[in-house]
This record gives C-alpha cells, sequence and structure tokens, in this order.
C-alpha cells in the first residue's frame, strides 16, 4: 500500500470515530503525514523504520510543535497495527520530545485599557480586540466569525466549523461588549464576515482599501492588525491575539468561576482551565501584594542630587 493511500483511509476511520473533527485537524493531521509520505519516498508504510520517524521529526524544530506532530505519528502507525498493517509502531523506538511551556502573554488592566484606547478609533480594529478581549475567542474562531454568529440575542456563538476539535460553544455578550455588537449586527449582513478581507481599490498606485464581505482574512493579516495596535498602544512587547485570550481567560475565572469560564473557552477539561488560570496570580494581583514591600533601604538619589550617567562630565 502505497503511503498517500494509507493517510485517506487513516482520516476516513479516524473522523468516523469522532478523533478528528472538523476541517482543521484534519488539515494538521494530513500535512504532517503528507511531509512523512514525502520523506519516505511514499513507500509502503509497513517499511518504516525509526530513523524515517526521525528524520520528519526534526522538520519542526521547536520542542511543542515537534511534540505534536510526534502524537500524530504514533496514532497513525497505532492504527497501522490496528489495520495488521504493521506489527510494531516505530514511533515508540523514538524518544518523545520533551514539551516547554508556553510563554503565556497576558495584559494588565493599565494595558488593557491602553489597547483599547488605541483600538476604538478604527472600527474594524474595535471590533477585534474587544470580540478577542471580552468573549476570549481564538485567532481562527475570530476570523470564521459572521454576522450570524451574533444573531442570538446575547450571545456569540462559535460553530462546529470554527471552534477547536469541532466543538461549538456560546459566550454570553459582557456588558462592555453589547456595543460593538449592536453595530456588528447593524453593518453586517449574516453571512458576512465581520473582519472580512480586503483588497485595494486601485492596485498597485493607491493606498485606499476596501472590504471583500464574503472572504475571510488571513492569519498573517489579522496578526499584524492586532500587532500595529500594540505598538500604538506603546506596548514594550509584541502583542498578538492570544494574548487576548489569556487576558479574558485570567480575568473570567476570577468572576465566573472555573466551570463557567472552562465552557466560554471550550475547554475539554476543566482541570485545564484550572491549571493554566486559576492557580496563576494575574500581573496585577502579584503587583498588588507587593504593595509596601522593601527592607528600609536609603534612596539611591536623594532630592537634588545629580543622577549618575553614562554620558557627559559626570560619566564614570
Amino acid at each position: 500500500m502505497r503511503f498517500d493511500r494509507a493517510i485517506d483511509a487513516y482520516i476516513r476511520d479516524q473522523q468516523a470515530d469522532g478523533r478528528i473533527n472538523g476541517p482543521h485537524s484534519e488539515r494538521a493531521y494530513r500535512e504532517c503525514l503528507t511531509w512523512h509520505a514525502h520523506d519516505i519516498g511514499n513507500r509502503d508504510p509497513s517499511t518504516v523504520g525509526k530513523r524515517d520517524v526521525m528524520r520528519t521529526l526534526e522538520r519542526w524544530p521547536n520542542a511543542n510543535s515537534r511534540t505534536q506532530k510526534y502524537a500524530i505519528l504514533k496514532s497513525f502507525y497505532r492504527w497501522t497495527i490496528y489495520e495488521d498493517i504493521r506489527t510494531t509502531n516505530p514511533v515508540e523506538q523514538v524518544r518523545p520530545p520533551r514539551k516547554t511551556q508556553p510563554i503565556q502573554q497576558r495584559l494588565t488592566l493599565d494595558e488593557v485599557h491602553r489597547v483599547v484606547a488605541a483600538a476604538d478609533p478604527i472600527r474594524r480594529d474595535r471590533w477585534a480586540v474587544r470580540l478577542m478581549l471580552l468573549a476570549g475567542i481564538r485567532n481562527q474562531e475570530l476570523r470564521s466569525l459572521q454576522g450570524r454568529h451574533l444573531a442570538r440575542d446575547g450571545w456569540v456563538w462559535v460553530d462546529q466549523e470554527a471552534g477547536k476539535g469541532g466543538k461549538e460553544r456560546y459566550i454570553p455578550v459582557a456588558a462592555e461588549l453589547a456595543e460593538v455588537v449592536a453595530e456588528i449586527r447593524t453593518l453586517v449582513a449574516l453571512e458576512e464576515y465581520v473582519l472580512p478581507s480586503r483588497r485595494r481599490v486601485n492596485p498597485p498606485l493607491g493606498e485606499e482599501m476596501a472590504d471583500r464581505p464574503y472572504a475571510m482574512l488571513s492569519r498573517f493579516t489579522l496578526g499584524r492588525q492586532i500587532a500595529a495596535i500594540g505598538v500604538r498602544a506603546g506596548l514594550p512587547f509584541h502583542l498578538t491575539p492570544h494574548a487576548f485570550r489569556h487576558t479574558f481567560a485570567s480575568r473570567a475565572v476570577r468572576t465566573a468561576g472555573d466551570r463557567a469560564t472552562q465552557s466560554a473557552l471550550g475547554h475539554a477539561s476543566i482541570q485545564t482551565t484550572i491549571d493554566t488560570y486559576s492557580s496563576r496570580v494575574t500581573l496585577d494581583e502579584l503587583q498588588v501584594s507587593f504593595t509596601g514591600f522593601g527592607f528600609g533601604l536609603p534612596a539611591l538619589y536623594p532630592a537634588n542630587t545629580p543622577q549618575e550617567t553614562t554620558h557627559g562630565p559626570h560619566a564614570r
């Protein structure tokens, strides 16, 4: 059996068993397995060995990405055993990658206000920032959002096509999000994208852009849009869409509780919500906790004393 045919059969079986749900999951599995097929010359899966698996995993230098691909390959070769294509799993002969804890950038309350102030004057930025900040939706979920997803009074609906793992969920419209939702319901038709793709009106000469209401925005373009808002807000770090989801979750667990936050985020396990958000203090909480901390040390530069500089006549 050629490897590409085995991929198709594996995907069909996983979908039938409910293990692969939605187009995004399928794309991730197919991408990994297709690269693996290329690395082994599309030969029969029964001929693959440990070194073949290692060669494919080397394509992803990031430890967390490699962990994900390791799991996909391990699942595929477990399926080949069930289908009597192989008797052993070559992935189990490869040492599992060590997963690292990703950086979870979260905004302080002051930074939230600065970002919102930088975004609000521009309708497109206002919609993006407030939806992510106050509904906690992911990059893909925001880009997939259409007018119909806000048609039910008081709710943001994330459908199966956009939700991670093919799971739908509803998120209540917070009071501070209500005005934006009202704007969207007034200006965006049911089948139009809330944040559609854009194109130049007169390429390559003009700078004027026009919306393409029925075309989805790209991940790269949304990331660039959010990064630009962070620059305007004067943040000392690169602002990403996912930072809003982390900020939403950190605030939500302290207001709505673990169970409600788990449902709003779409986490399969409440332990994920607890470990990631409930068990960690926010930056604002950490700052307040250290108010008054110190040892009574004298001031380094008493009032009216010139400070040391690295340039000029006082430099040392």
